[in-house]
């Protein structure tokens, strides 16, 4: 593997590079989870298209994740790669800005989802790398990235007081200028290009242990999706105005955070599937809340478990790629795993999800329960089966 110092040489930690990167990146995310359905439904989208479009967007983003993941392992880099998609990503999402109709804003969200979710994986798999070359921590790296979502959190929620949904798009268009700029910092991190990418892709979708992460990590993930999707509704229909939704979504933002910080005294002492397990009891318990509970003390303790349900979750996924797959591998692996549990998966539990809201309202959050302890228990099955090997190398 060959750790190059990529365009700018001034910056030669590696931390402070993707710190940056992963900074622009979430900020993003701060944006547009709590706040796009808003911008949907003030385009006249009603619940059930807005969980139609969420469904579709994060469906094809299987496809975008498993090419994107392919063809760096193919060329070996990550770098040149994430500057295309950044670049392609403020392009389309530019695109909404004329949609009107349903059928206009499903395509620009199918384009936005090809540009936009990909970057999330492969920067994760070039960060992973940095991990195995040069001892990055992951988990300082992830905390800052996890801050800068509350701050564009609170600080949209704030800007968003008494404004229109129609800014939501505005705010996102800057922050993907910024990110686009990030790129051209990354180091250029490069692996020997390697051959047969689709015979060793089958292989590893093959793989028996790999499939039961996989459908951990599914459950595990797409028991968020009432909440990525339904929360800021149902917390405005309780009362709430939207900087105390932004707070609530910093809140559980806080927690993560405050666990990546120390990831680095857990992951030698708890095996990645444990933290997994963990995240499933966790859930049971969040989602369970949130199906009864309005009253904003209430939501500030269920919005805490977001370290636990959300943060332990990654950890163990994350440390599990690291610890499991060749590092020439790790394009592929990452792609697939940000496809199937994450993009499939979320966009089946998303489509579910809004049907139940729109017909049964915050029982939605009890199906999510149950996919949470669905995970936790594929993830101490896969336990008994795997004791820390390269299960594809």
């Amino acid at each position: 593997m060959r750790y190059g110092s990529g365009a700018v040489p001034v910056l030669s930690s590696p931390l402070l590079r993707y710190g940056l990167f992963f900074v622009a990146l979430f900020a993003i995310g701060g944006i547009l989870l709590p706040f796009w359905p808003t911008w949907m439904k003030g385009r006249g989208r009603d619940e059930a298209e807005i969980g139609l479009i969420l469904a579709s967007a994060m469906a094809i983003r299987t496809f975008a994740h498993v090419g994107v993941g392919m063809l760096a392992d193919r060329i070996g880099e990550r770098r040149r790669p994430l500057i295309a998609l950044g670049i392609a990503a403020l392009l389309t999402h530019a695109l909404f800005y004329p949609t009107i109709g349903f059928w206009s804003c499903l395509a620009v969200a199918l384009l936005t989802a090809c540009a936009l979710s990909p970057m999330y994986s492969l920067g994760e798999s070039a960060a992973l790398l940095a991990v195995r070359a040069r001892g990055v921590d992951y988990g300082r790296l992830r905390g800052v990235g996890s801050i800068a979502f509350i701050v564009a959190a609170l600080a949209a929620g704030w800007l968003l007081e008494g404004l229109s949904g129609e800014w939501v798009l505005a705010m996102a268009l800057v922050m993907l200028a910024a990110l686009v700029g990030t790129t051209f910092l990354l180091p250029d991190v490069r692996v020997p290009p390697a051959p047969g990418r689709r015979r060793r892709l089958l292989a590893l979708i093959a793989n028996p242990r790999f499939l039961l992460f996989v459908f951990a990590a599914w459950m595990l993930h797409g028991s968020h999706a009432a909440l990525y999707g339904f929360s800021t509704l149902h917390w405005l229909d309780a009362g709430h105005d939207k900087t105390t939704i932004g707070i609530l979504w910093g809140v559980g933002v806080a927690c993560e955070v405050t666990l990546f910080l120390f990831a680095s005294r857990v992951t030698p002492r708890i095996s990645p599937l444990a933290l997994m397990a963990l995240a499933g009891a966790g859930g049971v318990v969040r989602w369970i809340g949130l199906a009864e509970v309005t009253a904003l003390p209430g939501l500030v303790l269920l919005q805490a478990l977001h370290g636990a349900t959300f943060g332990l979750a990654h950890l163990g996924a994350m440390m599990f790629l690291v610890k499991a797959i060749a590092p020439e591998d790790s394009g592929s692996a990452q792609g697939v795993y940000a496809a199937l549990p994450q993009a499939i998966g979320m966009g089946v539990a998303m489509a579910v999800a809004g049907f139940v809201y729109s017909h049964h309202g915050a029982a939605a959050f009890l199906l999510m329960a149950a996919m949470s302890a669905a995970g936790g228990l594929a993830a101490l099955a896969l336990r008994r089966r795997w004791r820390g090997e390269v299960i594809l190398g």
